[in-house]
């Protein structure tokens, strides 16, 4: 009697440490999937892909709407890629997922609206990326930022101050930068720039979003705002 005892209690005490090891695996792996940044594949766009929904408040083809809705625009040069997070991870159905973010470090080589700052590389996530694992990914808007291309992107900060963007414009890896820098001069000095005869296209998009904040519909400008950790004073 007493060994059958001894025995269901080495059985009952053999799951509970299988138990109890297996959350803590569970629970480690989960804390290191949600905490850590992870690197991204090369040529990500490749990869099969799901598109990344997301519902906006306004109509992101209106840019007039666009414009006022979100807290900063800047001309921006992509600098890298630094990785993938998964704050959401977890596990379901015996497999590893999360809602992926990509982190890129960006150079602000103007300021369309907001007044971020141009002296330091600033750090913005998208919404959308690699999955876990590698294999598959969830396209961000618009798809992947290129390294060594300027975009605009419209920006917003989250409770933490950090940047966050979805909708953007690909300006191409050539760009007039003594142009940019006149053209910038002059909306801060004028509020209202002329555009240049014989505009490169990338400037003729930009003046195209300066027109559309310069006459954004206020409907859709935000009574409650987060500031950037980037603001300048």
């Amino acid at each position: 009697m007493k060994r059958k005892l001894k025995t269901a209690l080495l059985v009952v005490l053999c799951i509970a440490l299988a138990v109890g090891g297996g959350f803590g695996y569970y629970a480690l792996k989960k804390a290191w999937y949600q905490t850590h940044t992870f690197p991204v594949p090369d040529k990500p766009d490749e990869l099969e892909t799901e598109p990344y929904v997301i519902d906006y408040l306004f109509d992101p083809d209106n840019l007039q709407q666009m414009t006022a809705a979100v807290d900063d625009i800047f001309v921006g040069r992509a600098e890298a890629c630094i990785g993938t997070t998964y704050e959401d991870a977890d596990l379901r159905r015996g497999k590893w997922v999360g809602t992926p973010a990509t982190h890129y470090r960006i150079t602000n080589l103007g300021n369309i609206k907001g007044n971020l700052r141009t002296d330091v590389p600033l750090e913005a996530q998208t919404f959308g990326g690699v999955q876990i694992g590698g294999k598959t990914a969830m396209a961000p808007p618009g798809g992947f930022l290129t390294v060594g291309h300027c975009y605009i992107l419209l920006m917003s900060a989250n409770p933490e101050g950090d940047l966050c963007f979805g909708r953007k414009a690909d300006l191409g890896a050539q760009i007039d930068r003594g142009e940019l820098a006149a053209y910038f001069d002059s909306l801060q000095s004028e509020g209202n720039p002329t555009l240049p005869d014989g505009a490169s296209p990338a400037l003729q998009t930009i003046d195209r979003y300066v027109q559309a904040y310069q006459n954004r519909d206020p409907a859709f400008e935000r009574a409650e705002r987060y500031p950037s950790k980037y603001e300048q004073d």
